[in-house]
């Protein structure tokens, strides 16, 4: 007797986050829609979201919107079961302007964002979470994730490292300024000199052995890049 086994189906999920509920889809590898659910944004429910996406088969990755606020516990519940977490911004999620607000649509949207590589970027609570505290490594992860430009280059992305803390089990995200200003420097990632100017203003906040002449890259920027640079400057002092 010949017994056939089925090759495991593999699937993208994509989750929109709220503070009291998640909205979770899941497709398959071609877009194809499996379904939508609703589950509450506690330990239990993430235990549940994570279960019933990987019902449907083999779960690649989770595109998951607000990692560094509603769907940070989330996140981390994820990644620490083996899941690779996308975070996925709201300009990622076009269908929502055109279509108005609907939190199954958003979902799905978030899932087809880490399924067709729109959405690629390190989960921002794991860039935090790595900061562990320390004012000045906070201010510079900060500051990258308020700029919004970054953690979707893939150059930069390069520079950015993961693994586990040793005494939590948590997943983490650093960012190597020695690459990331490399990758600049090399024209592997040309940016507006206001976005390099970002970028050496962070590097020195996260590396002390990284100066920058501060008067200098300032004049790059707008109302709104100084307004960020100051908060992350009055951060990193404490």
């Amino acid at each position: 007797m010949t017994t056939m086994v089925e090759d495991a189906r593999v699937i993208t999920g994509g989750v929109d986050t709220h503070a009291d509920m998640h909205v979770a889809a899941a497709l398959d590898s071609i877009g194809g829609l499996l379904g939508v659910r609703e589950f509450p944004a506690t330990a239990a429910g993430y235990a549940s979201l994570l279960s019933w996406l990987r019902s449907f088969g083999i779960l690649a990755a989770a595109g998951v919107e607000g990692t560094g606020s509603y769907g940070a516990g989330l996140a981390r519940h994820l990644a620490a079961a083996g899941v690779r977490v996308v975070e996925v911004d709201r300009p990622d999620r076009q269908d929502r302007a055109r279509q108005g607000k609907s939190d199954p649509l958003d979902a799905v949207s978030a899932a087809r964002a880490a399924l067709s590589g729109r959405a690629s970027g390190a989960p921002r609570g794991q860039l935090l979470d790595a900061a562990d505290g320390i004012p000045s490594d906070t201010a510079a992860a900060g500051l990258i994730i308020s700029h919004e430009h970054f953690l979707h280059r893939d150059a930069f992305r390069r520079a950015i490292t993961t693994g586990t803390s040793i005494s939590t089990g948590q997943p983490l995200a650093a960012i190597s300024w020695d690459a990331a200003l490399h990758a600049l420097n090399t024209g592997q990632m040309p940016c507006a000199s206001s976005e390099q100017a970002i970028l050496q203003i962070a590097a020195s906040l996260g590396d002390p052995a990284i100066a920058v002449r501060l008067r200098t890259v300032l004049g790059n920027l707008d109302a709104r890049n100084i307004i960020l640079v100051t908060s992350a400057i009055t951060t990193a002092n404490g």
